[in-house]
């Protein structure tokens, strides 16, 4: 409930932006270049001219059952592109096609690491505005 009022709050803040274009979804993979094992993801943005400030968006723990397809998760990568944001959410290892299995937290940090570098190399994202 405190999750859903959040993304109400913020989205109701958000709501002056708006992007203008077509919405692009696209699925990938990443590597995790200290363990080598790579990671799913999902990128999320409008086609525009401008760059974009970038997300990265991770899901609830993985050993509930969290994955990137979480409903609030979806919705808020889902409202953040229809605001001009470029947004990146993934699966922690061992979630879903991603390779690997939990690492007590320590590689889940590398892999939100891996995740922003992803991000930063995607033209359409402007590096120096990632959140």
């Amino acid at each position: 409930m405190k999750s859903l009022f959040l993304f109400l709050l913020f989205s109701f803040f958000c709501s002056f932006l708006h992007a203008e274009g077509e919405t692009k979804i696209v699925d990938g993979s990443f590597t995790v270049p200290k363990d080598d094992i790579k990671i799913e993801y999902e990128i999320r943005y409008f086609q525009s001219i401008r760059k974009q400030p970038g997300v990265v968006l991770c899901h609830p723990d993985p050993r509930l059952g969290g994955s990137f397809n979480n409903h609030i998760v979806s919705a808020i990568a889902h409202e953040l592109a229809g605001k001009g944001y470029f947004t990146l959410k993934f699966n922690f290892r061992g979630v879903g096609k991603s390779e690997g299995s939990f690492a007590e937290g320590k590689g889940e940090q590398r892999d939100i690491k891996a995740a922003l570098e992803k991000l930063r190399s995607f033209k359409e994202v402007d590096s120096e505005n990632i959140y």
